[in-house]
């Protein structure tokens, strides 16, 4: 199998695939839906689906999850698309096992979640590779034959192409469907030319694919996040008797209070909780601080670095509860923190549920799902990548 370049229009193709078993498209010429469908359904494997945003890839994804069950082939979808999730809740990957066609990937019931903790990917490599292998491992270990990966409408820029990239390899990934034309798309593309693994077919982006607005899919994140958080309860939390990810808070020696009164005499504000590292302090102030101040911190405390991390930052935070596996059972939001006894005051689904464990995210909502604000990867002493 080999890939063939095509020039049309004066765009170059670089994924027309032609010769060995299995060939693709003669030159130039993109697979409809349904061949796309008919060569899945024959050899069942890892679907990745592509696109820019509202170009039909939730769609496409529901399009072949029906076509493989009507088949009989046993398909499970994952929902990778985190900031347009229709299995299981915004900022989140999603998979469920597809038991009937479904008419809308909301027909599909979530039976596994993986916690990234924002709607966006950006910030996020890591996580969203990771994460999306997580959901096909556990699809196939269900028993799914077929796996169909939606993904986000990040497309273009080295961080997108990175992103597409590193999450083919993590899945393993036997088909890429790719959902553009003339050519737009060429630049993910490089990766695979003249690889037999994944085979790489271009589809059309179909007429009646709807542009939403910003206002439009805003809205539809927090209505899933308020339907989701109808079914909360609450719960509070030791952190530090939990694992934790994302995050300072249990990861180092907390500050005793003769330390926290100097730094907050040091800084001139509040100091409501503080860990040290070998090589850095995180402190969670409130109010302004002095600037002169901070440089005393870190001369006193013998540190490179002093992460000032808001009180307010914690409040509506998004969290994910986890079990003793490490696994997502379902999410929070932090409605109080308790510093001095270190407790958590969680709004939490399922209701009643106690974790082992929790992931904290990057953005903060409302039980009614309004966005209260987002934070940047590394805000809160968490990796970002």
């Amino acid at each position: 199998m080999y890939f063939q370049v095509t020039r049309i229009k004066g765009t170059t193709y670089l994924l027309t695939q032609a010769g060995g078993e299995g060939d693709a498209a003669g030159a130039g010429e993109m697979l409809s839906w349904s061949q796309v469908a008919e060569r899945v359904c024959q050899r069942p494997g890892v679907v990745m689906i592509v696109g820019p945003v509202d170009s039909g890839k939730s769609s496409l994804t529901c399009y072949l999850a029906r076509t493989l069950v009507q088949a009989g082939v046993p398909t499970a979808v994952v929902d990778a698309d985190v900031g347009q999730s229709d299995i299981g809740p915004p900022a989140c990957i999603g998979m469920g096992m597809a038991e009937k066609p479904p008419q809308t990937l909301g027909d599909i019931r979530p039976s596994a979640l993986y916690f990234v903790g924002d709607v966006s990917p950006d910030g996020y490599l890591v996580d969203m590779a990771l994460g999306t292998q997580a959901m096909v491992r556990r699809a196939q270990a269900a028993g799914a034959k077929a796996v169909v990966v939606d993904t986000t409408g990040s497309v273009y820029g080295p961080a997108a192409r990175r992103l597409k990239e590193a999450t083919v390899e993590a899945i393993g990934a036997d088909y890429l469907v790719v959902i553009g034309d003339e050519g737009s798309l060429g630049h993910l593309l490089a990766a695979w030319r003249g690889r037999t693994k994944p085979e790489v077919w271009l589809v059309k982006r179909p007429a009646e694919a709807r542009v939403r607005s910003r206002v439009e899919r805003r809205n539809k994140r927090a209505l899933d996040f308020s339907r989701y958080f109808e079914a909360g309860g609450p719960a509070e939390v030791a952190w530090e008797e939990l694992w934790m990810k994302g995050g300072f808070l249990g990861a180092g020696r907390r500050l005793e209070d003769a330390e926290r009164r100097r730094c907050e005499e040091l800084l001139q504000c509040p100091v409501l909780h503080g860990e040290r590292f070998s090589g850095s302090v995180w402190l969670v102030v409130e109010g302004f601080f002095s600037k002169q101040g901070l440089d005393q911190v870190k001369r006193e405390m013998s540190v490179a670095y002093v992460g000032l991390v808001r009180a307010s930052a914690f409040h509506g935070l998004l969290v994910g509860l986890g079990d003793a596996n490490g696994q997502t059972v379902g999410l929070g939001i932090v409605e109080a923190v308790a510093w001095h006894e270190r407790r958590l005051t969680l709004w939490a689904v399922p209701a009643g549920y106690r974790p082992q464990g929790l992931c904290l995210g990057r953005v903060r909502i409302s039980r009614t799902g309004e966005e209260l604000g987002r934070l940047s990867p590394g805000d809160l002493g968490g990796a970002g990548a």
